[in-house]
């Protein structure tokens, strides 16, 4: 996508500065890793069994192991690759939560994290239409960033989308029997899963949704292992955690309390539940059991979404 900059009402075209070594586009997203990816660096070019990461981070988010791996050029195999890492991960757990808690005062055991979330992220200035199609499988837990460096000192990084369509990866162990732990153990969270068995909860979340929807055509939903999380396609940060229950939805919102809203109706309590898993932050909650809430709950979000515009984008 062309980069143009303003002189004098008319558009000049800012000219691409291709990156000279990985280590330059290394360097620039570890320094930067929780503003571009929302995680926590935890060590660069660490060597495990011979297979050396380039940087192993770690979300809070879903409490997951991430590692990035840079690429200059376009003549790498996605697929080969990626499994080779996720391969490293579920068979040597020990050493990656030795390595975590190293560089923490918070310790982790091995039931503290989703092994069921890990992913690799490939960071290139371009990909082949191999590469993309090589992942673009529900449950490949890999994802491709595209980088660009522009003359006037801008970057553009951006997530090739994959098309969500398509089925789950093949045959995985066929191909690879040493793989069997990867398809155990490492799955794509579904709405589907999280709404089966729950039909209230399903009517109101679904309702909800499509009110959202008409007003931000921007927001996804991203389903997680034990919530729904609402947030920006340019922003990995989230507005709020939906929790899907039996009879209701418990909505979640980050950064704030509930004196931080206009609440007529007085819904909103604090929370500091540990589920969320975000150690020091507030958050404000309310509890939707009826379509009235639903309706209740879409101003709120108007106001957090607001709330993290002001904050987030336009910082």
């Amino acid at each position: 996508m062309p980069i143009y900059k303003i002189i004098n009402n008319k558009l000049i075209s800012v000219k691409e500065k291709p990156f000279t070594l990985e280590k330059e586009i290394q360097k620039l997203v570890e320094q930067n890793i929780t503003e571009l990816f929302g995680i926590e660096f935890i060590t660069s070019e660490r060597i495990i069994n011979s297979l050396r990461i380039d940087t192993l981070g770690f979300d809070s988010e879903t409490r997951s192991f991430v590692i990035i791996e840079y690429k200059r050029g376009s003549s790498f195999s996605v697929v080969d690759q990626g499994f080779s890492y996720l391969s490293l991960l579920l068979n040597n757990k020990a050493d990656f939560i030795l390595e975590y808690n190293e560089k923490n005062k918070d310790h982790l055991k091995r039931t503290d994290v989703d092994w069921s979330q890990v992913r690799i992220i490939f960071i290139s200035p371009n990909y082949t239409t191999h590469q993309i199609n090589a992942v673009n499988f529900k449950n490949a837990p890999f994802e491709l960033w595209e980088i660009k460096q522009y003359e006037n000192n801008t970057i553009s990084l951006n997530q090739v989308i994959k098309d969500d369509s398509q089925e789950l990866m093949p045959s995985i162990e066929d191909k690879k029997p040493e793989l069997k732990e990867f398809k155990s153990e490492t799955r794509k969270h579904t709405e589907e899963q999280l709404l089966l068995n729950r039909e209230k909860g399903k009517k109101l979340y679904l309702s909800f949704k499509e009110k959202i929807v008409d007003i931000y055509p921007e927001i996804i939903f991203d389903p997680k292992s034990n919530s729904i999380n609402v947030k920006r396609t340019d922003n990995w940060r989230v507005i709020v955690y939906i929790s899907i229950y039996t009879d209701k939805l418990r909505f979640t919102f980050t950064r704030s309390k509930n004196s931080d809203y206009q609440d007529a109706q007085k819904k909103l309590v604090t929370s500091s539940e540990i589920e969320i898993k975000n150690k020091g932050q507030s958050f404000a909650r309310i509890d939707i059991k009826n379509e009235q809430d639903t309706e209740y709950a879409v101003n709120i979000f108007q106001q957090a979404y607001k709330r993290f515009k002001k904050e987030f984008i336009e910082e």
